[in-house]
């Protein structure tokens, strides 16, 4: 058996060893009047999250356009000298978009906004062929994000290629999660009162 201090340094080990598995990831969003752009869309939000004592930064790196008209190149480059340390999170809707934020250095690229701009492809289910094409490059990490419900959904993404997969809606919004029981319930009432 080791001494008592061996032991609690083992302790404290394990419980570092576990809590460096666990980064906290943040975005806030935030409106403003001349972007569409809402995840975490300048640096007054990025230093709030750096502030916080965030890892990980999820930006808003689709081909939107920014508040005051600044591009995604600037945005990630003034990030780059204000937080150093920090790991950038590219929240993308196309193949092109997650293209151009690896090419800028981000360090994860997250399919969080595809189906949630005009221009990318609308679906109910995960985008499994954008995770599947940009994890088939083989640069940056793949965070499969959007749309993701079930845990078939899950594993889908993770067989598609992504490094983690991000469930939001489906477990974080017990009235989204009660709407959709009640509208499979429906159509199974209407569909029985049909025959």
């Amino acid at each position: 058996m080791l001494p008592q201090s061996e032991r609690m340094d083992r302790w404290i080990l394990q419980r570092l060893s576990v809590s460096l598995l666990y980064r906290l990831s943040a975005f806030i969003r935030k409106n403003y009047p001349d972007s569409d752009v809402y995840i975490t869309p300048t640096l007054k939000e990025v230093r709030e999250i750096r502030d916080a004592g965030a890892d990980l930064i999820a930006i808003d790196a689709t081909r939107l356009t920014r508040p005051g008209g600044m591009v995604l190149s600037e945005f990630i480059t003034a990030i780059r000298e204000e937080c150093p340390h920090a790991v950038l999170v590219a929240d993308i809707s196309t193949f092109d978009e997650g293209l151009a934020a690896m090419d800028l250095g981000v360090d994860i690229v997250s399919t969080t906004m595809s189906g949630y701009t005009s221009y990318s492809k609308q679906q109910e289910k995960p985008d499994l062929e954008l995770v599947a094409r940009l994890a088939a490059l083989d640069r940056t990490p793949i965070l499969a994000e959007g749309r993701i419900w079930t845990p078939d959904e899950c594993v889908a993404c993770f067989k598609a290629g992504a490094h983690a997969v991000v469930v939001g809606t489906a477990i974080t919004r017990p009235r989204e999660i009660t709407r959709r029981f009640v509208e499979a319930m429906n159509a199974q009432i209407r569909s029985r009162a049909e025959l």
